[in-house]
C-alpha cells in the first residue's frame, strides 16, 4: 500500500462514517462473574447445593444403618434421583 492510502485508512477507521455500523463489542466468557456481587451469590449458591446433597446422603446412610434394607436405601436413592432429574430439566 502506497503511504497515501494508509494515511487514508487509518483516518477512516479513527473517525467512522455516518451511519456506519459499529464494530460489535468482544464477547467475553462468564462476563457475569466479573461482578463481585454476582461471585458471591454464584459461590454462595453453590456451596448450598453442595451442602443439601451431602445431608441427603448422610440421611439415606443413616437409614441403611437403623434398617440395613439395601431395598429402602434403594428406595429413598431413586427418590432422591427423580427429584435431581427433575430439578435439572424443570430449572427449579
Amino acid at each position: 500500500m502506497a503511504p497515501s492510502q494508509t494515511a487514508n485508512r487509518k483516518q477512516r477507521l479513527a473517525y467512522p462514517q455516518e451511519g456506519a455500523a459499529a464494530p460489535a463489542p468482544k464477547q467475553l466468557s462468564f462476563a457475569a462473574l466479573r461482578h463481585p456481587a454476582y461471585r458471591v451469590y454464584f459461590v454462595t449458591t453453590a456451596l448450598a447445593m453442595l451442602a443439601d446433597n451431602i445431608e441427603h446422603v448422610i440421611s439415606y446412610w443413616v437409614m441403611f444403618e437403623k434398617f440395613r434394607s439395601p431395598e429402602k436405601a434403594a428406595l429413598s436413592l431413586a427418590r432422591r434421583l427423580r427429584v435431581s432429574r427433575s430439578d435439572f430439566h424443570g430449572g427449579v
